[in-house]
């Protein structure tokens, strides 16, 4: 459970920069603007070293701004994560597997959840607080988290030339490799 919270966090978290890539970001958050709700479909793919083998999966991402994420994955297990800011809830075939309060699930998942919440406020500065940042490319940063005792040895996160994250590969410390495709995501925004 504790890497599919970093991974959720990771994905949603991957534009902390500094200096000069620190405007980028705030020039990307704001491309988002005031949203009520940003949906995603994606494609992940997972290549699991130690047998040479790899799982794909295609699902939803789904944030509801204030405080709410749904991580729905549609095959090749349906399973369905929701986050709010006290708890996470895991639906198994459409069924409630699991009820979480996010406040008894220890310093380490809480910590990461507050990751989480901080990138649906879309807050530059508290995101900051999780991730050390490098331009890879014209339209790639990597990634590696800030703690000393990582989750993931590096996260590379590309964007389409419209803007929007549309590729997030994580390296897991077992060297396994995830990578997520995402199509142009839908945005509600709010009234103004």
């Amino acid at each position: 459970m504790r890497r599919v919270i970093i991974i959720l966090i990771t994905t949603l978290s991957c534009f902390q920069l500094y200096g000069k890539e620190l405007s980028e970001l705030n020039h990307f958050l704001k491309r988002y603007g005031n949203f009520k709700k940003l949906s995603a479909n994606f494609k992940g793919e997972k290549f699991l070293k130690r047998f040479d083998a790899t799982i794909k999966s295609e699902g939803k991402l789904i944030v509801n701004r204030p405080d709410s994420l749904t991580w729905k994955i549609l095959r090749p297990v349906p399973t369905t994560y929701e986050f709010t800011k006290n708890s996470l809830k895991i639906f198994e075939d459409g069924k409630l597997s699991q009820n979480l309060d996010i406040a008894k699930l220890g310093p380490g998942a809480h910590k990461s959840i507050g990751g989480l919440m901080a990138w649906l406020k879309l807050d530059s500065k508290t995101i900051e607080k999780y991730y050390f940042v490098s331009r890879s490319g014209k339209d790639q940063f990597s990634f590696t988290y800030k703690e000393s005792d990582p989750p993931f040895k590096k996260i590379l996160a590309t964007l389409a030339p419209k803007g929007y994250i549309s590729k997030v590969e994580i390296t897991e410390l077992s060297g396994d490799v995830l990578t997520l495709t995402f199509e142009r995501p839908e945005i509600i925004r709010e009234k103004i």
